[in-house]
Protein backbone atom coordinates (compact mmCIF):
# COMPACT_ATOMS: atom_id res chain seq x y z
CA UNK A 1 0.00 0.00 0.00
CA UNK A 2 1.36 3.59 -0.75
CA UNK A 3 0.10 6.94 -1.18
CA UNK A 4 -1.40 9.64 0.93
CA UNK A 5 -3.50 8.06 3.56
CA UNK A 6 -7.45 9.78 4.06
CA UNK A 7 -8.27 8.18 6.63
CA UNK A 8 -6.83 5.69 8.98
CA UNK A 9 -8.16 3.94 12.39
CA UNK A 10 -5.47 3.40 15.09
CA UNK A 11 -6.15 0.34 17.69
CA UNK A 12 -9.25 0.10 17.21
CA UNK A 13 -11.69 -1.02 20.08
CA UNK A 14 -15.33 -1.62 20.06
CA UNK A 15 -17.22 -4.18 22.36
CA UNK A 16 -21.12 -4.38 22.61
CA UNK A 17 -22.57 -6.06 25.67
CA UNK A 18 -18.60 -6.75 26.85
CA UNK A 19 -17.86 -8.49 23.99
CA UNK A 20 -15.46 -7.13 21.79
CA UNK A 21 -16.23 -7.00 17.62
CA UNK A 22 -13.20 -5.05 16.96
CA UNK A 23 -9.93 -5.18 19.39
CA UNK A 24 -6.93 -2.92 18.20
CA UNK A 25 -7.67 -3.27 14.64
CA UNK A 26 -5.22 -0.95 12.20
CA UNK A 27 -6.61 -0.19 8.83
CA UNK A 28 -5.72 3.08 6.84
CA UNK A 29 -7.61 4.21 3.62
CA UNK A 30 -5.44 5.65 0.57
CA UNK A 31 -6.70 8.53 -0.65
CA UNK A 32 -8.44 8.57 -4.08
CA UNK A 33 -8.75 4.65 -3.90
CA UNK A 34 -11.68 2.33 -3.40
CA UNK A 35 -11.71 -0.07 -0.96
CA UNK A 36 -14.04 -2.81 -0.03
CA UNK A 37 -14.80 -4.39 2.92
CA UNK A 38 -15.82 -8.20 3.10
CA UNK A 39 -16.67 -10.75 5.02
CA UNK A 40 -18.90 -12.76 6.59
CA UNK A 41 -21.96 -11.72 9.09
CA UNK A 42 -20.97 -10.65 11.86
CA UNK A 43 -17.67 -10.24 11.29
CA UNK A 44 -17.07 -6.55 12.55
CA UNK A 45 -17.37 -4.79 8.53
CA UNK A 46 -20.36 -2.50 9.30
CA UNK A 47 -18.56 -1.89 12.92
CA UNK A 48 -15.65 -0.42 11.19
CA UNK A 49 -17.32 1.40 8.21
CA UNK A 50 -19.15 3.60 11.48
CA UNK A 51 -16.42 3.42 13.83
CA UNK A 52 -14.62 5.05 10.77
CA UNK A 53 -17.50 7.18 10.05
CA UNK A 54 -17.54 8.89 14.03
CA UNK A 55 -20.82 7.01 14.92
CA UNK A 56 -19.82 4.40 16.47
CA UNK A 57 -18.54 4.82 20.26
CA UNK A 58 -15.53 3.14 20.24
CA UNK A 59 -13.64 2.24 23.88
CA UNK A 60 -10.11 2.29 22.60
CA UNK A 61 -7.58 3.90 19.86
CA UNK A 62 -8.65 6.66 17.31
CA UNK A 63 -9.63 7.92 14.05
CA UNK A 64 -8.05 10.38 12.00
CA UNK A 65 -9.00 11.75 8.61
CA UNK A 66 -6.08 13.43 6.42
CA UNK A 67 -4.04 13.47 9.74
CA UNK A 68 -6.67 15.08 11.99
CA UNK A 69 -8.32 13.14 15.03
CA UNK A 70 -11.81 13.05 13.81
CA UNK A 71 -12.61 13.82 17.08
CA UNK A 72 -10.96 17.19 17.19
CA UNK A 73 -13.23 18.34 14.31
CA UNK A 74 -16.39 20.37 14.22
CA UNK A 75 -19.67 18.78 12.92
CA UNK A 76 -19.42 21.03 9.86
CA UNK A 77 -15.92 20.36 9.13
CA UNK A 78 -16.69 16.68 9.65
CA UNK A 79 -19.22 16.89 6.99
CA UNK A 80 -17.30 18.21 4.74
CA UNK A 81 -14.85 15.54 5.13
CA UNK A 82 -16.59 12.41 4.93
CA UNK A 83 -20.37 11.29 4.75
CA UNK A 84 -21.80 7.87 5.35
CA UNK A 85 -25.00 6.31 3.67
CA UNK A 86 -26.25 3.71 5.99
CA UNK A 87 -28.04 0.34 4.38
CA UNK A 88 -31.13 1.55 4.81
CA UNK A 89 -32.54 4.92 4.83
CA UNK A 90 -36.00 6.67 5.14
CA UNK A 91 -37.49 9.32 3.01
CA UNK A 92 -40.33 11.86 4.37
CA UNK A 93 -43.09 11.48 1.57
CA UNK A 94 -43.50 14.15 -0.48
CA UNK A 95 -39.57 14.79 -0.57
CA UNK A 96 -38.13 15.48 -4.32
CA UNK A 97 -35.02 14.24 -5.63
CA UNK A 98 -33.65 17.80 -5.23
CA UNK A 99 -34.83 18.11 -2.12
CA UNK A 100 -32.93 15.39 -0.30
CA UNK A 101 -29.59 16.26 -2.60
CA UNK A 102 -30.07 19.83 -0.97
CA UNK A 103 -29.67 18.14 2.70
CA UNK A 104 -25.81 17.75 1.47
CA UNK A 105 -25.41 21.78 1.25
CA UNK A 106 -26.00 22.19 5.08
CA UNK A 107 -22.18 21.61 6.37
CA UNK A 108 -21.98 24.40 3.70
CA UNK A 109 -24.84 26.88 4.42
CA UNK A 110 -25.46 29.48 7.35
CA UNK A 111 -27.72 28.71 9.82
CA UNK A 112 -30.68 30.97 8.50
CA UNK A 113 -31.21 31.87 4.48
CA UNK A 114 -31.97 30.05 1.65
CA UNK A 115 -29.92 28.18 -1.03
CA UNK A 116 -27.09 30.40 -2.69
CA UNK A 117 -26.02 30.04 -6.28
CA UNK A 118 -23.10 27.84 -5.36
CA UNK A 119 -25.52 25.60 -3.12
CA UNK A 120 -27.49 24.95 -6.73
CA UNK A 121 -24.77 24.84 -8.42
CA UNK A 122 -22.88 22.09 -6.36
CA UNK A 123 -27.04 20.31 -6.25
CA UNK A 124 -26.99 20.07 -9.95
CA UNK A 125 -23.69 19.14 -10.64
CA UNK A 126 -24.26 16.66 -7.79
CA UNK A 127 -27.54 15.09 -9.21
CA UNK A 128 -25.87 15.27 -13.15
CA UNK A 129 -22.81 13.26 -11.43
CA UNK A 130 -25.70 10.39 -10.49
CA UNK A 131 -27.56 10.60 -13.42
CA UNK A 132 -30.57 12.20 -12.08
CA UNK A 133 -30.43 15.31 -12.96
CA UNK A 134 -34.20 15.05 -15.06
CA UNK A 135 -35.35 13.59 -12.16
CA UNK A 136 -34.99 16.65 -9.85
CA UNK A 137 -38.57 17.09 -9.14
CA UNK A 138 -40.09 13.79 -8.86
CA UNK A 139 -40.64 12.66 -5.31
CA UNK A 140 -37.85 10.30 -4.11
CA UNK A 141 -40.38 7.31 -3.07
CA UNK A 142 -41.58 7.38 -6.30
CA UNK A 143 -37.85 6.13 -7.56
CA UNK A 144 -36.84 2.68 -7.90
CA UNK A 145 -34.52 1.09 -6.02
CA UNK A 146 -31.66 1.76 -7.58
CA UNK A 147 -32.23 5.17 -8.35
CA UNK A 148 -33.09 5.64 -4.72
CA UNK A 149 -29.68 4.88 -3.84
CA UNK A 150 -28.16 7.15 -6.51
CA UNK A 151 -30.31 9.98 -4.74
CA UNK A 152 -28.23 9.09 -1.73
CA UNK A 153 -25.05 9.53 -3.69
CA UNK A 154 -26.35 12.64 -4.98
CA UNK A 155 -26.71 14.39 -1.22
CA UNK A 156 -23.13 12.91 -0.42
CA UNK A 157 -21.66 14.51 -3.80
CA UNK A 158 -23.90 17.69 -2.85
CA UNK A 159 -22.25 17.79 0.64
CA UNK A 160 -18.82 17.77 -1.65
CA UNK A 161 -16.38 15.86 0.89
CA UNK A 162 -14.00 13.61 0.43
CA UNK A 163 -14.28 10.21 1.48
CA UNK A 164 -17.74 8.79 0.75
CA UNK A 165 -18.08 5.51 3.26
CA UNK A 166 -21.62 3.02 2.24
CA UNK A 167 -22.78 0.11 3.64
CA UNK A 168 -23.73 -2.34 1.87
CA UNK A 169 -25.10 -0.14 -1.02
CA UNK A 170 -26.08 -2.99 -3.37
CA UNK A 171 -28.02 -4.74 -0.88
CA UNK A 172 -31.67 -5.29 -2.12
CA UNK A 173 -31.20 -3.91 -5.71
CA UNK A 174 -32.26 -6.46 -8.90
CA UNK A 175 -29.25 -7.32 -10.93
CA UNK A 176 -29.48 -4.91 -13.28
CA UNK A 177 -30.02 -1.86 -10.69
CA UNK A 178 -26.93 -3.57 -9.11
CA UNK A 179 -24.19 -3.21 -12.43
CA UNK A 180 -25.25 0.47 -12.31
CA UNK A 181 -24.70 1.56 -9.16
CA UNK A 182 -21.18 -0.22 -9.51
CA UNK A 183 -20.51 1.54 -12.38
CA UNK A 184 -21.65 4.58 -11.27
CA UNK A 185 -19.33 4.22 -7.84
CA UNK A 186 -16.14 3.36 -10.52
CA UNK A 187 -16.90 6.59 -12.78
CA UNK A 188 -17.38 8.78 -9.61
CA UNK A 189 -13.97 7.92 -8.17
CA UNK A 190 -12.41 7.98 -11.53
CA UNK A 191 -13.48 11.13 -12.27
CA UNK A 192 -13.63 12.61 -9.17
CA UNK A 193 -10.70 11.66 -6.94
CA UNK A 194 -13.47 10.67 -4.33
CA UNK A 195 -12.02 7.86 -1.89
CA UNK A 196 -14.52 5.12 -1.41
CA UNK A 197 -14.82 2.60 1.62
CA UNK A 198 -17.50 0.24 1.07
CA UNK A 199 -19.08 -2.82 2.88
CA UNK A 200 -20.17 -5.39 0.18
CA UNK A 201 -20.84 -8.85 0.44
CA UNK A 202 -21.48 -9.72 -3.22
CA UNK A 203 -17.62 -10.87 -3.92
CA UNK A 204 -17.73 -10.40 -7.57
CA UNK A 205 -18.76 -6.95 -7.18
CA UNK A 206 -16.16 -6.17 -4.51
CA UNK A 207 -13.49 -7.45 -7.40
CA UNK A 208 -15.44 -5.00 -10.13
CA UNK A 209 -15.14 -1.98 -7.89
CA UNK A 210 -12.15 -1.96 -5.83
CA UNK A 211 -8.38 -1.73 -6.13
CA UNK A 212 -8.44 -3.24 -2.81
CA UNK A 213 -10.21 -5.44 -0.69
CA UNK A 214 -9.62 -6.11 2.73
CA UNK A 215 -11.23 -9.75 4.18
CA UNK A 216 -12.80 -9.51 7.58
CA UNK A 217 -13.26 -12.34 9.78
CA UNK A 218 -13.95 -11.91 13.61
CA UNK A 219 -13.17 -8.62 13.98
CA UNK A 220 -9.55 -8.88 12.61
CA UNK A 221 -8.39 -8.24 9.09
CA UNK A 222 -6.55 -11.40 7.67
CA UNK A 223 -5.85 -10.62 4.29
CA UNK A 224 -5.39 -7.10 2.19
CA UNK A 225 -4.45 -6.22 -1.28
CA UNK A 226 -5.91 -6.07 -4.47
CA UNK A 227 -8.40 -7.71 -5.42
CA UNK A 228 -6.83 -10.77 -7.59
CA UNK A 229 -4.51 -11.16 -4.54
CA UNK A 230 -6.83 -11.30 -1.65
CA UNK A 231 -10.04 -13.34 -2.94
CA UNK A 232 -8.01 -16.48 -3.50
CA UNK A 233 -9.76 -19.77 -2.77
CA UNK A 234 -7.65 -20.75 0.37
CA UNK A 235 -8.74 -17.00 1.40
CA UNK A 236 -12.36 -17.54 1.24
CA UNK A 237 -12.03 -20.69 2.32
CA UNK A 238 -10.50 -19.68 5.83
CA UNK A 239 -12.88 -16.34 6.23
CA UNK A 240 -16.07 -17.98 4.76
CA UNK A 241 -15.52 -21.68 5.58
CA UNK A 242 -16.48 -22.82 2.23
CA UNK A 243 -15.02 -24.06 -1.03
CA UNK A 244 -15.15 -21.28 -3.35
CA UNK A 245 -13.60 -21.66 -6.94
CA UNK A 246 -11.64 -18.89 -8.86
CA UNK A 247 -12.25 -17.74 -12.27
CA UNK A 248 -10.55 -14.72 -14.41
CA UNK A 249 -13.55 -12.61 -16.22
CA UNK A 250 -12.84 -13.05 -19.75
CA UNK A 251 -12.82 -9.79 -20.72
CA UNK A 252 -11.51 -7.61 -17.97
CA UNK A 253 -9.37 -10.78 -16.16
CA UNK A 254 -10.68 -9.78 -12.65
CA UNK A 255 -11.47 -12.40 -10.20
CA UNK A 256 -14.98 -14.35 -10.04
CA UNK A 257 -15.47 -16.26 -7.26
CA UNK A 258 -18.02 -19.62 -7.40
CA UNK A 259 -19.18 -21.21 -4.25
CA UNK A 260 -18.70 -24.83 -4.60
CA UNK A 261 -21.70 -25.18 -2.08
CA UNK A 262 -19.78 -27.59 0.37
CA UNK A 263 -18.32 -26.93 3.75
CA UNK A 264 -14.93 -26.92 4.11
CA UNK A 265 -13.52 -30.69 4.98
CA UNK A 266 -9.57 -30.08 4.30
CA UNK A 267 -7.19 -28.41 2.79
CA UNK A 268 -4.86 -29.96 1.53
CA UNK A 269 -5.92 -29.53 -2.40
CA UNK A 270 -5.24 -27.18 -4.90
CA UNK A 271 -8.34 -25.48 -6.67
CA UNK A 272 -8.62 -24.72 -9.90
CA UNK A 273 -8.86 -21.63 -12.18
Amino acid sequence: MSGAIALEGRTLTVAYGGRRVLDGLEVAITAGGVTALCGPNGCGKSTLLRALAGLQPIQAGSVRIDGRALGTLRRRERARALALLAQANEVPAGLTVFELAAYGRHAHRPLIGGLSTTDRTAILDALSATGLREHAARDVTALSGGERQRAWIAMALAQQCRVLLLDEPTTWLDVRHQVELVLALKALNRERGITIVCVLHDLNQAAALADRVLLMQAGRILHDGPPDQVLTPDNLAEVYGVEMWRLDHPESAAPLCVPAFAPVRHRSHEFRS
